[in-house]
């Protein structure tokens, strides 16, 4: 049935934000956002108990589509007194989802809720996020790259360069660490 729907349907759009299409990250989002599709529909086992697809929560009757994406998921960020230490701490990375209806015309619409199925999936996966990530490497991927973003953010509203008087040259020097780019 669901081969089928998905002849029928043809190919999905994965939306990228926030990040350039043409660079490593944008991979990493796109690799991970696969595997967790294939994991949902069934296609690939998640390799981690606990972790069933998407379709095994399902119930006759829940026929609408699901969006699913990956955002960042940290504790509240610990700061030294004199704001000169930070500390990460959490989960670092979770699924979130949205049931949807399509109309005749192929329009897309949020559901006033989602189906139990959809959540339990999301809460299943994101509860399992360190198992995924030691059987999916795309997983661990992401996570280190939603670290490196939130430091990042961090230094940049912290002003720690500055503080430090340090100069990131290098890092955004092209030529010497140039940042990869290629189809994705």
């Amino acid at each position: 049935i669901f081969d089928n729907m998905a002849r029928q349907m043809g190919r999905q759009v994965i939306t990228l934000n926030g990040v350039p299409r043409d660079c490593h990250f944008a991979m990493v989002l796109v690799e991970a956002d696969l595997r967790m599709k294939r994991i949902a529909l069934g296609k690939d086992p998640s390799g981690v108990k606990g972790v069933p697809s998407h379709l095994s929560f399902m119930r006759t009757g829940d026929g609408s589509l699901t969006r699913w994406w990956f955002v960042p998921l940290y504790d509240p960020i610990g700061i030294s007194e004199d704001r000169t230490r930070f500390q990460l701490s959490g989960q670092r990375l979770q699924l979130l989802g949205q049931d949807e209806y399509t109309s005749f015309l192929g329009q897309r619409s949020a559901a006033p809720s989602n189906k139990l199925g959809t959540t339990k999936f999301v809460k299943e996966f994101t509860d399992h996020i360190p198992q995924l990530a030691e059987v999916h490497p795309a997983f661990a991927e992401l996570q280190n790259l939603f670290d490196i973003s939130v430091l990042v953010a961090l230094m940049k509203r912290e002003q720690l360069p500055q503080k430090a008087n340090w100069q990131p040259s290098l890092l955004l020097d092209d030529e010497k660490v140039p940042v990869l780019r290629g189809p994705v």
